[in-house]
């Protein structure tokens, strides 16, 4: 056995390349590189071949809110659960309505503002038993 520098039993590291056969000492260094070095050395710049830029469309996503934010979404669910009985409030005794009553044969209610004519139409003839023939309405 002899004591030298020179003379060590262990292969020195070198930096040469691979052999031309062994491809993945090849790929091993490749990477070693790329992470050594870091991808975000790497840029590219979209050609824009157009002379107007447009800003690309993004994902429209839909709102949870946890409260309503206004009035009509409050009677949203309301609109649904109309039966003969809520959509009529009171019935009108003023004396024009009285009038009306006598002259022209028409009754006169204050209803719920959120009922439709099709919904004051149905329900009046489920309560009376009568054909509605038409059904005219006054916000107040």
């Amino acid at each position: 056995m002899t004591t030298g520098k020179g003379d060590s039993t262990k292969p020195k590291a070198t930096n040469k390349a691979p052999a031309k056969g062994n491809k993945t000492i090849s790929k091993a260094r490749s990477v070693s590189k790329k992470n050594k070095k870091g991808e975000h050395t790497k840029r590219s710049h979209k050609i824009r071949t157009k002379t107007r830029f447009f800003i690309p469309r993004t994902k429209d996503t839909v709102s949870k809110p946890t409260y309503a934010r206004n009035v009509r979404s409050l009677y949203a669910t309301k609109i649904e659960k109309f039966d003969k009985w809520t959509v009529f409030r009171k019935p009108l005794a003023t004396e024009k309505a009285m009038k009306k009553i006598e002259d022209e044969n028409t009754m006169v209610f204050l209803v719920d503002p959120h009922a439709s004519k099709c919904k004051i139409k149905e329900a009046f003839a489920k309560i009376y038993g009568t054909k509605v023939r038409s059904v005219n309405t006054l916000v107040r």
